[in-house]
Order: structure tokens, then sequence, then C-alpha cells
């Protein structure tokens, strides 16, 4: 059995010159699990062996206790997904080794965490068995044509189905989506030990207090927690509630020059500048980074339905975007040059939907950091917040009754 001859390998067994003339030096990662019982068994390592002879790679992670797991690869760039049935994975801090690179670790889902490794080459994953408290993963070279069909079989992680609450409307209430950017294995922007994933649900949660509490507004978020969600389903649950507004919420960072203030991202397939066009491009890929191909585009039929209910609701969210810039210069100086702003964002693609993506401002900023963390400042912007959509929602009707007509 596969999973026995590796066992022997790390015990030392079995290294003898005919069987593996060539031996990389064995990596050895501890990645700490929590919760679930595994806390009292110590943390799960995670080692790596490679052996020319066999043109293999073996990783073996030795779990606190048995679990579910997966094991797939994933392309752009290549890389090895491990899917664990435990609450939480702390990311492995070692030095790059060998063929296998540990990019991150989180939660991914209730009940599961995943760990993301970089692959240096194609690899496929042609033998995974877990024994006795080990889950081996034998990795196979494979040529691009078949690492990229393994990785279009790769498995994904839809949102839970949920059903539509009822009718806010009929209450007269505006129905408000907000979703905090990131989440669980994907961090977002980082600066030191602060994450954007983290102020993003801090302000979900918030600025969701403060509208339901003016009675005018019923506020659903795409997360409560520390969970990854596709971003298509993001914008999926939005649109299953029927939801009038949807609006995202993230950070930046800067690694070089500096930048500071918040912005508003409108809809748009032409961006308003190459700086929100990189922006963009840089959000849209965070399914990618956490491990997963993401959705298919739409076909053709189904883009040509969507471009005819497009241009309406984009005017309608840019009218929103507008009413918010105001609100949010009104009540605070810490706004961009331009805060107004557009770009191709996937979460921002409903076509029946006005959606617009709210970036509070740079972690590496220091004096935006310090307002992002104050919840003085969060309180105030989002009573701005809440004057914009007040006034949006009367804007809108006259623009719904314009299109009537």
């Amino acid at each position: 059995m596969f999973a026995t001859r590796v066992r022997r390998l790390w015990g030392g067994l079995v290294l003898v010159p005919v069987l593996v003339p060539v031996l990389v030096p064995v990596l050895v990662l501890a990645a700490a699990l929590s919760g679930g019982g595994a806390s009292a068994a110590g943390p799960a390592r995670l080692a790596l062996v490679e052996a020319s002879a066999w043109g293999a790679h073996w990783i073996e992670l030795e779990l606190p206790r048995p679990m579910p797991w997966r094991a797939f690869v994933a392309d752009g760039p290549p890389r090895l997904i491990v899917d664990l049935g435990t609450e939480s994975l702390a990311a492995p801090d070692v030095p790059a080794a060998g063929a296998v690179r540990p990019l991150r670790a989180g939660r991914l889902a209730a009940g599961w965490s995943r760990l993301v490794l970089a692959l240096d080459r194609p690899l496929t994953v042609a033998h995974a068995a877990l024994s006795e408290g080990r889950l081996a993963i034998e990795l196979a070279p494979a040529g691009r044509g078949g690492f990229a069909d393994a990785a279009r079989l790769a498995p994904g992680h839809a949102a839970p189905a949920r059903a539509a609450p009822p009718d806010a409307a009929a209450r007269g209430r505006a129905r408000i989506v907000l979703d905090p950017g990131h989440g669980g294995v994907d961090p977002g922007a980082t600066r030191g030990d602060v994450r954007e994933k983290d102020i993003a649900l801090a302000l979900g949660l918030e600025f969701a207090a403060l509208l339901e509490a003016t009675g005018r507004y019923e506020v659903l978020l795409t997360r409560r927690d520390d969970r990854f969600l596709l971003l298509d389903d993001r914008v999926a649950f939005a649109r299953a509630t029927d939801a009038a507004l949807f609006l995202s919420l993230h950070t930046n960072t800067v690694t070089e020059g500096k930048a500071s203030g918040a912005a508003i991202y409108a809809p748009s397939q032409i961006a308003s500048d190459p700086a929100s066009a990189r922006v963009a491009l840089l959000e849209n890929r965070s399914d990618q980074r956490a491990g997963l191909p993401g959705r298919p585009e739409q076909d053709d039929v189904t883009l040509t339905l969507f471009d005819m209910e497009r241009p309406a609701t984009e005017a309608r969210a840019r009218i929103a975007a507008q009413r918010i810039v105001a609100a949010l210069v009104a009540s605070s100086r810490a706004i961009r040059s331009r805060p107004l702003r557009a770009a191709d964002f996937r979460v921002l693609r409903a076509p029946d939907m006005p959606s617009l993506l709210l970036e509070l401002g740079f972690l590496s900023d220091p004096g935006d950091l310090a307002r992002m963390q104050s919840p003085e400042w969060r309180a105030e912007v989002g009573r701005a917040l809440i004057r914009a959509l007040d006034e949006w929602r009367e804007a809108d009707e006259d623009f719904l009754a314009l299109m009537r007509r």
C-alpha cells in the first residue's frame, strides 16, 4: 500500500540506495489545528519527501484525529488544495523548499478548513489515503494538458441555499445586502497582523446594526463570520433575496508610494482609470487565490439578456454612488481626490440589482488604518451611509417612475 510505503520512509525503515538513490531533505511544516478536539493532540505535521528515482512527491499530514478530507489541484498558478473537516487551520510559517510551498490556510466554510500549497511544476494527485491519523498524498508529474484537465475537475464550494426572506418593500423597508469582502482562507489586503477580511466584517456588522435601527432598512449580510465565499455566490445570494442594493465592503493597501482615503466603485465594463482596472483585476482573482477555479463566464445568450438590463441598473448604481460620495465628503475628510470610480468588478455584474463596492481606506496609510480601527469613525461613516441611502431611495423611485413612462 502507498500509505505503508510512505510511513516506512518517514520512519526511516526503508531508506536504501536501491530504492531512493537521491533523497531531498525532509521538510516538516507545523500546521496547528484547533477545534473539534484537535488541540489536545498537538499540531498536525506536514512532511514532504522528494525521491527522484520514482519521479514523484509525497506529502504526509499527521492529523490529531480522523476527519473528512479531500485533495485536488488547481491551475493559475499550479496549486495543491487540501480541505480538512476541522473548524480552524493555521497557516504554516516555514521557509519554502522542494516542489511544494505553503501559501495560506484558514476556514473555508462551517466545519471545513483549507490548506493551499503552491507547486513549482504541474503535478496531479496520483493517490491519496487516510490511515492511522495520517493523510498521505502522492503527487505525480503531469503535462500542461493533463494538469489542466485535472484542475478543471476540481470541486468548488457553493454558498448554502437560503430561502428568500419576507418582502421588505411590503413593510416599507428597503432591503440592502452588505457584503464584507474576502473571509476564511482569503485574508484580502494585509498590513502586519491587520487583515482586510476582519475590518470588512466589523464594518458590515456595525453598518447593518445602524441601518436596521432606523426601521427603514432590512439588512442581510453575505457573511457574519470568518468564512470564504465565491464571488458569484455573494451576488447570487443578494439577487435571490431581491435586494434593492448590493454594497461590497473592502479596504486597500499599497506597497509602493502613498495612497489614502475612501472611494466608491460603480459597475462599468470600462474602468474609469488604470488604477481602478488593476484593483478590479486583483479582486476578481479572489477565488483563484483561495484555491478555487471560480465559475465560468456566462454564455452569449445570457450575456445578451444581461446587456439589455445592465444600462438602467448601472445608472441606478451611479446615482447611489454619487449620494454616498456626497455624504462621505460632508462627514469626513478621509476621501480620495477622485472618490467616484468605476471598474468591472465581478461582484458588481448583476444586471438587475444596483451594486457598488465601497473601499473605506488603505491599510498602508497610518491615518486610514487608525480611522478604520476606530468604532467612532466607523459609526460616523455608518450615519453618512444612512443619509446617502435615504436620499438615494427617493432619487431611485423617481428614476424608476421615469423608466416606466
